[in-house]
Order: C-alpha cells, then structure tokens, then sequence
C-alpha cells in the first residue's frame, strides 16, 4: 500500500493530460464542423464512367462556397429540364465544374449563363479529373442530354484522348463524408505535408488544397490546365 502512494499523483496527472488531450480533440472536431471544412460534394463509381458526383446534393464549403449536383450529377442547382429554351452544353472537367475553392456563382456555368442572358440554358457536364474519355462515356450514357442540345462547348485537355481518369480514392474524390473531420484534414493537409501520406491524386486538376481556400488564394492546379 505504502509502495503504491507515490504513483496516486502521476496517475492524477496523467488523467487530467488524457482529459485535455481529449477536450482538445473534440474541441477541434466540433470546430472543424462547424466551419464546413467537410461539406464538400461526394463522388459515386461507374463502372462504364469511371466516377462522378453522387446526384442531388448541395452544401457549402468552409460554410461561404455555395455548391450544388443536379439529378443528372451536373454540377449545377438546377434540375435536368432542356425544355423550352435552347440548350447550351458545357462539357470539362474541373475548369468547367469549379471545385472546392470557387462559390456556385464564380463557375464557369454561372458565368456563362449572366452573359448570355435568359435566353439559353446552360448545363455543365463536367467533373474535376475527367479527360475525355470519361466525358464521351457519361454522354453515350445520357443521350437525352445530347439529344436535347443545340450548342456544345468543350473544354479539352492536353492528353485527353488518351484514357479515362481513374478514381483516386476518397481523400481526392470521397465516396462519403469523413466519419471525423479532424482525422481527414490531418490526414490530408498535414501528414500529406510531411510525407506521411502518400500523395495521390496531387496533380489532378480538382485536387483541392483546403490550406489555399483558407488563405484565399487560387486553385494554382487549374491555372495549368489547358483548353483547346
């Protein structure tokens, strides 16, 4: 019993440390949470595709970068309806779908859209990584949306031809929401950082740097895309 008493006060120490360390943790997933850092768009598999965006969700990123994916998983709020307007497709990958970084406003769709008015709808078929391949496959799929259109745009990138973009797994394109928020920021911000983690998927053109969005810079990845 005498022998034990010197241990009482560094298991009270090592209890409150446990304490705080736990505190902290539920302390900074609770924050990251609340700030939107996991409310992002998630992705489903195809086999004939390749991946896309899940349909029908929305959110805001960081709780300031509006988002939305249409029932045909178009990265758009606006519901698959080409009728009665003429029909303007715009067919990408990330220059056309935006990202992470950029409000629904600030994407190419929007643009395009106030400059041509009301008198066009315009629909992007785009998903960040895509090459063309992968964009042909999601048209042979849906032929009512080439049937119904009457002018394409299409954002070409180097090489696209060539084969269809693997997924990259979920820390580039997540098939669901992290189940902690703090562990998947960790995991893709800092450990990435340190050479902990392997990098997959950096060079991808919809790989979104969450250190870039928090200090508002560009999306340095798109600068580099090329559109023919």
């Amino acid at each position: 019993m005498h022998a034990s008493a010197p241990l009482r006060p560094r298991l009270r120490r090592l209890r409150r440390a446990l304490v705080l360390v736990a505190s902290v943790l539920l302390a900074a997933e609770a924050g990251l949470r609340i700030a939107g850092a996991t409310d992002f768009p998630v992705y489903r598999l195809d086999p004939a595709i390749g991946y896309l965006y899940a349909p029908r969700q929305s959110g805001s990123f960081l709780n300031r970068n509006r988002w939305a994916v249409n029932d045909l998983s178009m990265p758009t709020p606006r519901t698959w309806a080409p009728e009665p307007k003429p029909n303007l497709l715009l067919v990408g990958n990330s220059i056309v779908a935006g990202g992470n970084p950029y409000d629904q406003s600030e994407r190419l769709a929007s643009f395009v859209e106030r400059r041509v008015g009301a008198r066009w709808n315009v629909w992007p078929v785009a998903t960040g990584g895509w090459s063309t391949v992968n964009q042909l496959s999601y048209l042979e799929r849906h032929r009512e949306v080439v049937g119904a259109t009457d002018f394409i745009v299409w954002i070409y990138t180097s090489g696209g031809l060539q084969a269809a973009s693997p997924w990259l797994g979920d820390d580039v394109f997540p098939l669901e929401r992290p189940a902690s928020a703090l562990g998947y920021v960790l995991r893709r911000e800092v450990l990435r950082r340190l050479g902990l983690v392997a990098a997959q998927g950096v060079g991808d053109d919809d790989f979104v740097d969450l250190g870039h969005v928090l200090l508002g810079r560009d999306d340095p990845l798109q600068q580099d895309a090329i559109v023919g």
